[in-house]
């Protein structure tokens, strides 16, 4: 769970919990989260340089200041989020199960998880709009081709 707190005053009307079990599904949930509460961030941030005494942000502050504001950081940030929904998800869970005999995977046995990787990527590559509409399918949306 985490919170925002200022003193004793909680910002937050509820806790925004994240996935650790792994670190790319971490990344791309912390990606999500900044997207999706991007003005609480925001508005986060000012309330917190105006409560400090100097009113200025430290160093680590500004740089999320800067990149809370940057158009170009922020069209990165759902790019790498929607590639986790559409890639990386799907593929750490697989990689991360055991086969059907209840043993570890090995990387080397899984050669067509890979290629059905690299086919799903080129596809949408080639074809990006059946992922951007109104209603895409999931043979698309998802390597694997599970709703």
């Amino acid at each position: 769970m985490i919170s925002f707190m200022i003193g004793e005053k909680s910002m937050l009307a509820h806790h925004l919990s994240f996935q650790t079990l792994q670190t790319i599904t971490f990344s791309h949930t912390v990606t999500h989260l900044l997207l999706l509460y991007l003005k609480f961030f925001q508005q986060f941030l000012e309330h917190l340089c105006i409560t400090k005494q100097n009113e200025k942000l430290n160093h680590m502050e500004s740089n999320l200041w800067k990149i809370l504001h940057d158009s170009a950081t922020l069209s990165e940030l759902a790019i790498l989020s929607f590639y986790g929904e559409v890639v990386s998800y799907s593929y750490v869970k697989a990689i991360c199960s055991t086969s059907k005999s209840g043993k570890k995977q090995n990387m080397l046995d899984l050669g067509s998880l890979h290629q059905k990787v690299s086919t799903h990527i080129w596809a949408i590559i080639a074809n990006p709009s059946k992922l951007f509409c109104e209603n895409p399918s999931f043979n698309i949306a998802s390597f694997e081709g599970n709703e």
